[in-house]
């Protein structure tokens, strides 16, 4: 918005309140200011008790204290596949919201009706505005006897109310206890411009099987494609090497050991907010499509999106990132926001490995393998393999990666080419850990901290490709991936968190070192392993392996290797072994530190995202 049209908009409000306006419609009214110069407002965030003229959640009919929202009113409605902040509107509802745009806009919105089978006479829901004695209807939906329990999306183009002062209801009517939510509504501004965000996480793919670290095979054509035209960090690091605590580190810029999500019953405190409600706030529509499991919106990855899908037992699905692509497609076909913050996640490349084009297999191999299985289950973790077994299986994993490349990053590349969005886009690839192949005598992942297990790839491409070819090697983490996107895009974040920012690394030939902290916990899942510190220096990778202890339930068959209790890899060729021997020092005083930390959440898991991880062989 220019300031001509800011200032008249300003001087509209003035009006508005020399004609006797009430305090709270003075309120609102400076929130459409807000929107004015962000371009995305959510009604939810503007929403008063006071507004609430009629609803059954009410005790006595009318709001009887005007400063506290009844029991449920906001809430947020959760299912296996989606999680969206909400409004109960259930019939008998009129809502009563102050409204004056300030240009052109669009209301996008979800309703859901969420009501036993037999129940008859569906409801229905309207939307009008009011200006004095003018009514104008925006609005009217009447369920459908299929409707039931679906999520029914929305979009209504109210710019004729442009520059008018009134009323915005909203009604529901028909028989009583049809419970209705009002699913994330948000005015959009027609002309909102901005460079968008999208993130792509790539679950246990690790960086030595790509071509842009050296791989011999060519496992990702797409990716390396798109490497050229960007900055690639040749030594990241996740803060753990299984799905969870990783993924809770990218949201939060947090360690393991201070967000406390370190174990599958955890959960994200609420007092810690995600890095995404600050795209939020800066006007940005968020949206996530993930594989659900260990990315369950319950676990709180869903703090900050206003829509959070998950895939229904995607692992069941061999073609989970095809599938992914379609949904993805499917919301850009319906896109009205812009800017936008996506995130995208797929377990495609996790075990059990099958995918419809095993690229790489020979004629003789198997075209699925179940690794735990393979293994006989969690306690046959450190069990060798025939050569033969475990090439089909390298095999199966590459043809994985060439799947996601082939059936998820290219077309959805091609999509934003196609749209013109790729020159103003900043697109983000990377994965949350990698995957062991008896590299250190073990299998799969969350029971080991060696490099192969914790080096991650990660590359930003710049809108307009700037900074293309660029390569840096001073060590990154996962938790810097959000703080580096946020100083391109200057985007107001934590002053505590400016030290994570990589960006500098980017528009500078010299780079900050820093040293990254990954953990283990003990006992995660099913695994039964003991406590696992790693501490990443420019000058090695420092190592700590607790012995393993005898269980009563559970033993491994066969036993595990002897690990050294401290372990030291080089990370460059010739390292001065005065300042390693310093720092395996250093490392023996974290290890005494970190040992007695423990912030463990608990909660419940429902039963449908126990049956995904069930599938990718968490639970047996």
């Amino acid at each position: 918005m220019n300031k001509n049209r800011l200032l008249v908009f300003v001087l509209m409000i003035v009006l508005c309140m020399s004609q006797g306006l009430q305090a709270e419609e003075q309120e609102l009214l400076k929130a459409f200011t807000h929107l004015s110069t962000r371009g995305i407002l959510r009604i939810r965030e503007i929403v008063r008790p006071e507004m609430i003229i009629a609803s059954p959640l009410l005790r006595e009919g009318t709001q009887s204290n005007p400063h506290r929202f009844p029991k449920g009113f906001l809430h947020t409605f959760t299912s296996p596949t989606l999680e969206m902040p909400a409004l109960s509107i259930n019939v008998g509802t009129v809502l009563k919201i102050p409204l004056m745009l300030p240009g052109r806009a669009i209301l996008t919105f979800g309703l859901v009706w969420r009501t036993p089978n037999g129940s008859a006479f569906p409801p229905k829901v309207e939307m009008v505005f009011r200006q004095g004695e003018t009514k104008i209807p925006l609005f009217t939906y009447i369920f459908k006897e299929n409707d039931r329990n679906k999520v029914l999306r929305f979009s209504i183009d109210i710019s004729s109310l442009a520059g008018k002062t009134g009323s915005f209801y909203v009604v529901s009517t028909g028989r009583k206890k049809h419970k209705i939510d009002w699913l994330q509504p948000v005015v959009l501004l027609k002309r909102r411009k901005g460079i968008s965000v999208i993130l792509i996480s790539l679950d246990t793919l690790r960086a030595d099987h790509l071509p842009i670290y050296g791989y011999q095979r060519m496992t990702a054509p797409t990716l390396s494609r798109i490497a050229r035209e960007s900055v690639v960090f040749t030594h990241a690091f996740s803060t753990t090497s299984w799905t969870l605590p990783a993924h809770i580190s990218l949201f939060t810029g947090l360690p393991t050991f201070e967000h406390g999500v370190e174990h599958e019953k955890a959960r994200l405190p609420r007092e810690i907010e995600t890095l995404t409600t600050y795209f939020a706030r800066a006007g940005y529509y968020t949206v996530a499509f993930t594989g659900g499991g260990f990315l369950w919106s319950g676990y709180g990855f869903g703090r900050g999106f206003d829509e959070y899908h998950m895939q229904s037992k995607a692992r069941v699905r061999y073609d989970g990132a095809e599938k992914m692509f379609v949904d993805i497609k499917n919301w850009f076909q319906s896109r009205k926001a812009e800017p936008f913050f996506l995130f995208i996640h797929t377990y495609q490349i996790h075990s059990p490995y099958a995918n419809p084009h095993p690229r790489f297999l020979p004629e003789d191999g198997k075209q699925f393998i179940d690794i735990i299985r393979t293994i006989g289950g969690s306690r046959g973790l450190f069990r060798p393999l025939p050569q033969k077994v475990r090439k089909n299986i390298i095999d199966l994993y590459d043809s994985e990666i060439y799947y996601t490349d082939q059936a998820l990053l290219r077309p959805l590349f091609r999509l934003l080419e196609k749209k013109r969005l790729d020159r103003k886009t900043v697109l983000v690839v990377f994965s949350d850990h990698g995957e062991e192949f008896f590299d250190h005598h073990g299998w799969s992942h969350g029971h080991a901290l060696y490099p192969e297990l914790t080096q991650i790839p990660l590359l930003i491409r710049f809108p307009s490709r700037s900074h293309a070819g660029k390569r840096i090697h001073a060590l990154t983490n996962i938790t810097d991936i959000l703080p580096t996107v946020f100083d391109f895009l200057r985007i107001p974040y934590p002053k505590k968190m400016k030290k994570l920012s990589r960006y500098t690394c980017v528009t500078a030939s010299a780079c900050p070192q820093k040293s990254i902290i990954s953990i283990l916990r003990p006992n995660i899942i099913t695994f039964h392993n003991p406590l696992r510190i790693a501490w990443i220096t420019p000058y090695g990778y420092y190592l700590y392996n607790a012995p393993f202890q005898e269980h009563v339930d559970f033993s491994f068959e066969p036993p595990p290797p002897r690990f050294p209790l401290y372990d030291f890899i080089p990370l460059r060729k010739t390292e001065d072994s005065r300042i390693t021997q310093r720092f395996m020092e250093q490392f023996k005083v974290l290890v005494e530190t970190l040992r007695h930390e423990k912030k463990q959440r608990k909660g419940k898991t429902p039963d449908e995202i126990e049956e995904q991880l069930r599938a990718l062989g968490y639970i047996q």
